[in-house]
């Protein structure tokens, strides 16, 4: 069975903020995979880029996710 798992946090240095971009992948994958770029919900203001279970059980080594964090509401003017 395959499985996609976290691979390399990436961490992305602002003027305050140090935001993250997660990249999930099945390690044992020969072939390129397909790129989900996952933006958390929030309306802006909320949420954390954390993928839900599901989401990569959904993949299993199907797929490649980029888990995304962005500044929010209270932190930077839109867009942030």
């Amino acid at each position: 069975m395959h499985s996609t798992e976290l691979q390399k946090p990436t961490h992305i240095r602002t003027d305050k903020y140090q935001l993250r971009l997660d990249l999930y992948w099945d390690p044992e994958s020969i072939e390129p995979l397909p790129l989900i770029i996952w933006v958390h919900g929030g309306a802006w203001r909320t949420g954390t880029k954390d993928i839900p279970n599901w989401v990569t059980s959904c993949c299993q080594g199907k797929y490649a996710i980029a888990s995304i964090e962005y500044r929010l509401s209270h932190q930077a003017i839109f867009p942030a």
